[in-house]
């Protein structure tokens, strides 16, 4: 059991919030904490038993904090970075997870605070005391359970574009094309199904295309005929090979794109290799 805000009291720690009323808690109030803790790398969970739960208390009859409490530190016994925690019973009062926080941080101010709440609970999230603040103050985890899917309060999403990590756009791909000698020909890469290399006049229709879709750039890959490979993978010093055409006809039709290109040989060595080989050991810099 936690003494007030000690167990979050050490610097840095990343500290999982999983308040509920706990009234009985059981095996999937363990499950979530030990799930979470796991898929986060969280150093604890708190489960933090709510002193005078004020969505409940005017619905039914409410357990006594203290039981709960003894209830959940038996629940919880000796599992590793789970605890129970009473931080709201030792506050007293109607219990606010935006205060709990607040009291986590004045603790430890470099704490990573992570809510952790059921679907269910995140369907009502809006409802909560000053929830833009718990949104502020710490990411929300919401555990998913058994059962058809929940659909959240549309006034939610707001949260979910606040505090999720990333956010990806056309601005931050990069288009992978395979190239092939020839003209108007594709032919199937074996390892990628659905993938497909291309000879320099459809590679320049796949640069048209990313830049009409806003993607930046592109990397090309050329797939060098057998008979111009060798052992030190020569023809890549060859101003005319199939990457230089390529990178040549596409800057010609699509100069706005950016193109990304491999320095390595091995698509020209005869080995396969990304350097020269000597004697089963690659050569850096010769091959530099």
């Amino acid at each position: 059991m936690t003494d007030g805000v000690e167990s979050g009291a050490k610097a840095g720690r990343k500290i999982g919030v999983f308040g509920g009323t706990f009234d009985p808690p059981h095996i999937g109030h363990l499950v979530a904490a030990v799930d979470a803790k796991e898929a986060l790398g969280l150093d604890v969970v708190l489960m933090v038993v709510a002193d005078v739960p004020w969505q409940k208390v005017d619905s039914r009859r409410v357990t006594p904090s203290h039981h709960r409490l003894a209830m959940t530190v038996a629940a919880v016994g000796d599992r590793e970075g789970i605890e129970a925690s009473d931080i709201e019973i030792g506050r007293g009062g109607p219990t606010y997870t935006v205060d709990t926080l607040a009291e986590l941080l004045v603790a430890d101010a470099t704490a990573e605070l992570f809510v952790i709440l059921g679907r269910d609970a995140a369907g009502g999230f809006t409802s909560w005391e000053r929830y833009r603040e718990v949104a502020e103050m710490a990411s929300l985890v919401v555990v998913d359970r058994p059962g058809p899917p929940l659909e959240l309060d549309r006034r939610f999403d707001w949260t979910r574009r606040m505090v999720r990590e990333t956010t990806v756009t056309a601005d931050d791909l990069i288009w992978p094309i395979f190239i092939i000698e020839g003209e108007n020909a594709t032919e199937p890469v074996g390892a990628m199904p659905g993938v497909e290399r291309l000879t320099t006049d459809l590679a320049v229709q796949t640069a048209r295309r990313a830049r009409d879709l806003g993607i930046p750039a592109i990397a090309t890959f050329p797939n060098i005929p057998l008979d111009q490979r060798d052992e030190t993978g020569s023809e890549i010093l060859n101003p005319d090979n199939l990457i230089n055409r390529v990178s040549r006809a596409i800057k010609a039709e699509v100069p706005e794109v950016g193109i990304i290109t491999d320095v390595a040989l091995d698509p020209f060595t005869s080995h396969g290799h990304d350097g020269i080989l000597r004697d089963g050991i690659i050569v850096n810099d010769e091959t530099v």
